[in-house]
């Protein structure tokens, strides 16, 4: 029985069923269905599974192996176990799970080796059951070994993702040296976050050096580094396979642990499948969910702009508008009645007939009676007169009225109705009512042979008023027919206004509902999920557990033997030891060798200094001997974080100067110079940055938080906010973090000293290096240090880790690429190559034939980690291989061991602590660098030198011919030397250079048109990388931010990539130019040659190119161009198990190739304004190099013509030349 909430027991059986109905819910998501089924499967056999997983290289393998205490499975420092491989104890067997679903079993016995190749084939294979017959494991134990977590192959890390639910005990195992690993923080967080029990083992710790930081400090770096990730393990363990009495080994520990665990297996087994269980239904709900994904991503983003409070009040709003549209349709049938009645209202209260008027009226009557007469004598014509008279009386008094009861208030009317209708348009109408008085109403209204009574004066005038009333209604209607067309039109529009309004809201509202169903949906069905599980409340099952986790699938019997034969599998051999340093002798002491050339070069200009024409001769003379005698050269060290290249610096130096951690320190360029008198050993000069550069730095890590500041004071601000905002940082903002607060945290006691020099003491020269809160302040650091290396007048350059986060390393990065005498890369034993190093190594393959000659060296560090010479010579051919992958394809390559090294040299003896090497290796490297420093480095400068002492020769044999001819021969040799010297002059004014123009713009316009061709070759690498499973997580993250960080990801890949080509070209155009140059002093020797055989000018001309920089590509585009194509992105599992993965990768491809093209047009355009200005000021130096060197020549031949010479000494330096040339060529 076990508890499953707390306080509620179930037994096996009944768990089993419950699991059963668990799967029929989500029978149709097959995935997880099949994860069900392998509970199920797991708990019915009560296999306890013990998981590891980790990086590639950090021991997972060799930690198992041990565990069981027999080397079954391949461990090696470069990448071995590509998909999962299960270890139990039983009948021995190996079981080969095919990804065609096919299952081929190897009995025993069967060939070790062969079953290790299966470990590694990623590719077809999709999983290992390796049974064994052994005490060590006990019977329902596995063993679960998965692939790294660090693959860039998304079948190796779905792999290790897929069987993690099956993990009842999860160990997480690290590399020492690269605990602080930002992929360590995800991926243990996640698993935290699922309630997976979970420990970590820091294996490796042999390589733990106390001298250079003490482990209780190391301790604390690792808790805290987990800490701040919110990463709390179930335990931390600290290991070593190789030193089992390692004072801090905890092996033990671990192998305690696991058996404890084993007696407490049953119970830990019902939780760990409950744990997974409920995390299956979480998946599986959101695969659901993802299902209707588009639906609800429609509708989301349909509401998107909708705040909550808008949200709460879209049905009153529904509600509202619905409301409006019944009133205007009513308004429709109103409009007419609403205006006759307020018309008619103004009619009805239109007083036309106070007392006056109806007496004119009556008087108008009286006039209209038959016995009515005026006079005797014509009394018609009078009595007419009179009639008309009266008529006229009451007509104007009547329109009076008329005017004042009825035109002035109806226009009132009507305009403040049209007003109110907002029906301005017919203000200019109203004037219709200013109609006047028919007359006729007046006369056509008295009824003939009525008699003159009050009340017929009472019926006439009520007459009269309706007619006029009656008039003015008849005008009033045909007004409405026009006011009637208007507000229809009106409320036409207003009604199209409303329905449109009101659909968007009732879409608002069905989605908001749509939304809400949905929700609910899921609400319910966790809810039934959890029920089934922790209540078991579920409807008959209609399937027996048992036939589910039957194997339907044919388990066909094969032979390793058989195998080996068909494919003529071979088993490695041990090599003999490697001899890793190229031997190369020189007979000659090459220190004495040295000195014999500068010795040479100080007699020679001794003699020539005071000869006329040989004064500048003399002068290089003096600076290559000066040179040679100085032997300054520079040594760049490159390598990713944790490499080991500060630990390589110091085996070099032979003392512990360097700050060595496994935590990443070099965030600062440290330089090892030669003491001088004004330096003295142990003189430590550190720069502060200047406000700018760190303004700079500041606000490219800003922009990773969508921040920005125009100065110092404020770029502080926002970082304070930021930090106190405590907002959850993801893997790509963490760097840039921590770099913000250790400025924040040392800006105060950093302040004053900005763009400062500083002396330091070395205890603070170590602080600058390596404490962030005053590294993150540094420029660069020289130490004046008296050591062997730089006593052959080597500076050693400690350069920024190859994936330093600082935008201005790549330029810096470049420039000792470029510049530096010797390049030194060093990678660690077993570790893959990083993304950064990949990205270093590709532009040192880009550039390398731009180089004189090969100046790369190629370190594997802590070689003393090899387990056997087989192994050694493996990792040595893979970091060969990938070397020539990346274009560097005779690579100087040599394993060593830099802890064996700096001891060896402080001891003066050789250590053995390796199982594999007799010595550190070191003294191999420094033999062959010494070499290549002598024997190439400053073999140029002597063959130069003895090519200057033999134009000396040629000159002095000449001066000697021309100071023994004869007075006349002379004279006539004057004459014709005066002539060549013009047209030697000539030939150098008037030669023109516009081929070599042309040839240059046609160089650099080839050089960038196979840019885009090579960027896109890569560009799928970049979609990869950058839109990968481990961002793209569906674990309640917001995914459209995480495809936006993809999406940024991705152009600055490629951005990135471009600007690194274009450093490349800047590199390829500079080596053509010197060609070219050199081309030319050839063309101009071979004309003035023609004129005077014995002058030669110098071979090549220096020239110091002016520096152009280049800033990352495609840095401001409008990613509102790209919606469509994330718009693909539906769900993780969609994405990366179906097509649309290639489909968006397609499309961001096409949208990519017009920006990618204008920046290749922009800075092709920059490139041939920059190198034309740089072309034509190396060849004005190479005219007046030239002409000087004619000058010269010319002085010294006149002199010797026209002047007593001293012959004698002119012989004797002939002499001295002659013997230091033969010399020189024994």
């Amino acid at each position: 029985m076990i508890d499953v909430r707390g306080h509620v027991k179930v037994s096996k059986e009944e768990l089993l069923h419950r699991l059963t109905a668990i799967y029929q819910e989500m029978k149709d998501d097959q995935e997880h269905a099949k994860k069900m089924i392998q509970l199920i499967k797991k708990l019915n056999q009560s296999q306890f599974m013990i998981g590891f997983c980790g990086h590639f290289s950090a021991g997972k393998s060799s930690m198992i192996n041990e565990l069981i205490g027999e080397e079954l499975l391949p461990s090696s420092p470069i990448p071995t176990s590509a998909n999962l491989v299960m270890v139990k104890s039983g009948r021995a067997y190996a079981r080969v799970y095919y990804k065609n679903n096919e299952i081929i079993e190897y009995p025993a016995p069967y060939n070790y080796d062969v079953i290790k190749e299966y470990c590694k084939d990623g590719e077809e294979i999709e999983s290992l059951e390796i049974s064994h017959e052994t005490r060590v494991l006990k019977e329902g134990i596995t063993i679960m070994d998965t692939p790294g977590i660090d693959s860039t192959d998304d079948a190796h890390r779905v792999a290790t993702e897929s069987a993690l639910h099956l993990a009842d005990l999860l160990f997480y195992v690290m590399d020492y040296n690269h605990v602080q690993s930002e992929l360590n923080f995800q991926f243990t967080k996640e698993m935290t976050d699922r309630n997976k029990t979970i420990y970590l083992i820091i294996n490796q710790i042999d390589k733990h050096q106390e001298t250079e930081l003490s482990f209780e400090s190391f301790q604390q770096s690792v808790e805290q580094g987990f800490n701040d990730y919110q990463v709390f393990p179930d335990g931390i363990f600290y290991t070593s396979l190789r030193a089992d009495e390692h004072p801090f080994n905890q092996l033990s520990e671990v192998k305690k642990l696991i058996n404890e665990k084993i007696i407490q297996k049953d119970e830990l087994l019902f939780n760990s499948i409950i744990n997974s269980t409920h995390q299956i239904i979480e998946e599986h709900l959101i695969e659901t969910n993802q299902i209707k994904s588009s639906e609800k991503e429609k509708l989301e983003d349909l509401i998107s702009s909708l705040s909550d409070n808008e949200r709460q009040i879209i049905p009153n709003q529904v509600k509202d508008l619905e409301g409006k549209l019944r009133e205007l349709d009513a308004k429709r049938d109103q409009a007419r009645t609403n205006f006759m009645e307020g018309f008619n209202k103004v009619l009805h209260n239109a007083y036309l007939m106070p007392f006056s008027t109806r007496e004119l009226a009556k008087s108008y009557i009286e006039s209209c009676q038959e016995e009515f007469k005026v006079g005797f004598l014509f009394s018609k014509s009078k009595t007419d007169q009179e009639r008309q008279t009266r008529l006229n009386h009451f007509y104007h008094d009547l329109q009076e009225k008329v005017n004042e009861q009825i035109e002035w208030h109806l226009k009132d009317y009507v305009n403040s109705y049209l007003k109110e209708n907002q029906l301005n348009q017919l203000l200019s109408k109203v004037e219709v009512f200013e109609t006047g008085l028919n007359k006729d109403i007046l006369t056509t209204s008295y009824k003939a042979g009525a008699r003159l009574t009050g009340d017929y004066v009472l019926t006439y005038t009520e007459d009269v008023a309706n007619e006029i009333k009656k008039q003015y209604r008849q005008i009033g209607m045909r007004f409405l027919d026009d006011i009637s067309i208007h507000i229809e039109a009106k409320i036409i529009k207003e009604i199209k206004e409303l329905e449109s309004e009101l659909q968007i809201y009732k879409s608002y509202q069905e989605a908001i509902l749509k939304l809400e169903d949905m929700k609910y949906e899921r609400v319910q069905k966790k809810g039934k999920l959890q029920d089934i599980l922790n209540n078991g409340e579920y409807q008959p099952i209609k399937v027996n557990f048992e036939q589910l986790i039957k194997e339907d699938r044919v388990i066909k019997t094969s032979s390793t033997e058989d195998l080996m034969e068909m494919n003529k599998f071979s088993t490695p051999e041990l090599s003999e030891r490697p001899n890793l340093a190229s031997s190369s002798s020189n007979s000659l002491d090459e220190e004495e060798r040295v000195q014999n050339t500068i010795n040479d070069l100080l007699k020679v200009k001794s003699e020539i200094e005071t000869i006329k024409g040989l004064s500048t001769l003399a002068k290089d003379m003096a600076d290559k001997a000066e040179r040679l005698d100085q032997n300054q050269f520079t040594v760049a060290l490159f390598g990713a974080f944790s490499a080991g290249k500060s630990s390589f610096a110091n085996a070099l130096i032979g003392s512990h100067v360097l700050p060595v951690s496994p935590n990443p320190t070099t965030a600062t360029i440290n330089k090892i110079k030669p003491p001088s008198d004004m330096y003295p050993h142990g003189t430590v000069v550190v720069k502060i940055k200047s406000k700018e550069q760190l303004l700079t730095d500041l606000s490219h890590s800003l922009q990773m938080f969508d921040k920005d500041a125009e100065n110092l004071d404020l770029a502080i601000s926002s970082i304070k906010k930021l930090i106190n905002d405590k907002a959850e940082l993801g893997s790509k903002e963490k760097p840039h973090f921590r770099f913000l607060k250790a400025v924040s945290d040392g800006f105060e006691a950093i302040n004053g000293k900005l763009d400062q020099q500083l002396i330091a003491s070395m205890d603070e020269f170590k602080e600058y290096v390596a404490v962030e809160e005053k590294a993150c302040f540094v420029e660069w650091i020289e130490l004046y240090y008296d050591c062997e290396i730089t006593r052959k007048g080597i500076t050693l350059v400690d350069t920024p880790g190859a994936d330093s986060i600082n935008a201005r390393h790549t330029g810096v990065a470049f420039n000792y690429i470029k510049n530096a005498d010797a390049i030194l890369f060093v990678t660690y034993y077993n570790h893959a190559f990083s993304k950064a190093d990949r990205e270093f190594l590709i532009q040192l393959g880009r550039v390398k034939d731009t180089f004189s000659m090969d100046k790369m060296f190629f370190i594997i560090n802590a070689a003393d980690l090899a387990s056997s010479l087989s192994e050694l010579e493996d990792v040595k051919e893979y970091v060969s291989s990938q070397l020539i992958r990346y274009g560097i394809k005779t690579p100087r390559l040599y394993a060593l061991s830099s802890q064996m090294a700096i001891k060896e040299k402080i001891t003066a003896n050789t250590i053995q602590d390796s199982a594999v090497l007799n010595s550190s290796n070191i003294a191999d490297f420094e033999k062959d660098f010494h070499q290549f420093i002598v024997s190439e480095l400053i073999d140029m400068t002597i063959v130069s030198s003895y090519e200057d002492i033999h134009r000396a020769k040629t000159i002095i044999d000449y001066y000697i011919e021309s100071a023994m001819e004869s007075k006349e021969e002379k004279r006539q040799k004057l004459e014709r030397v005066i002539k060549q010297e013009a047209q030697m002059q000539e030939i150098i004014h008037s030669r023109a250079f516009d081929i070599e123009k042309k040839a240059l713009e046609q160089e650099i316009s080839e050089l960038v048109f196979y840019i885009k061709q090579r960027v896109f070759l890569r560009y799928s690498d970049f979609f990869k990388e950058a839109f990968n499973p481990v961002t793209l997580r569906d674990d309640g993250r917001d995914l459209r931010k995480s495809l936006i960080i993809c999406l940024n990801e991705l152009i600055e890949s490629v951005g990135f990539d471009l600007s690194q080509e274009m450093r490349a070209t800047s590199l390829r155009i500079e080596r053509f130019l010197h060609l070219t140059t050199k081309d030319i002093l050839g063309d101009l020797n071979q004309k003035l040659s023609e004129i005077d055989e014995h002058i030669m000018l110098p071979k090549s001309v220096k020239h110091e190119f002016a520096e152009i920089v280049f800033e990352t590509g495609l840095q401001d585009l409008d990613q509102g161009q790209f919606k469509k194509a994330l718009s693909l992105f539906k769900n993780p599992k969609a994405f990366f198990e179906k097509n649309e993965k290639k489909l968006m990768s397609d499309e961001i491809d096409s949208i990519l190739q017009s920006p990618v093209t204008v920046y290749l047009e922009e800075q092709k355009e920059r490139l041939i304004y920059f190198y034309s200005h740089e072309f034509y000021i190396y060849i004005e130096e190479l005219r007046v190099k030239s002409l000087k060197e004619i000058d010269e020549y010319f002085v010294g031949i006149k002199q010797a013509l026209s002047e007593e010479v001293n012959v004698e000494k002119l012989i004797a330096i002939q002499n001295l030349l002659f013997k230091l040339e033969e010399k020189n060529e024994r």
